[in-house]
């Protein structure tokens, strides 16, 4: 089950990889929303079943990444996060949830879970 997680805090990335690492084998971080785009476009590319994105990043943020992704016709689940309230952006970015950091690990599973239709034990 691939998932790629997108944010500019490789440590906040590296800990959501973590959280799910038994959920998925197949999970690969990006710093930016920029490598993600170069990395959908290279030979490496693997569609995920998941997408989990900051939305405050520098360049391109989480809801601009997510409609460019949309148009190239992505139909993954996606999960975007941030520090902020913009739940009012949820419909028009085409995101299936909207995480506020600081969350626990335990919503992450269970988002996830609910998104993929998956089982997983806490």
């Amino acid at each position: 089950m691939p998932i790629h997680i997108i944010d500019d805090e490789i440590s906040i990335a590296e800990f959501i990889a973590e959280v799910l690492e038994e959920y998925s084998k197949k999970i690969r971080c990006f710093c930016n929303a920029e490598e993600y785009l170069l990395y959908m476009n290279s030979e490496a590319w693997f569609e995920p079943k998941l997408i989990i994105s900051d939305v405050k990043m520098g360049g391109m943020n989480g809801f601009d990444l997510i409609q460019t992704i949309r148009t190239k016709g992505l139909q993954a689940k996606v999960i975007v996060m941030s520090g902020f309230n913009e739940h009012e952006n949820k419909v028009c970015h085409e995101i299936d949830c909207m995480l506020t950091k600081p969350f626990h690990p335990d919503k992450l599973l269970a988002v996830a879970s609910q998104l993929l239709n998956r089982n997983i034990d806490f």
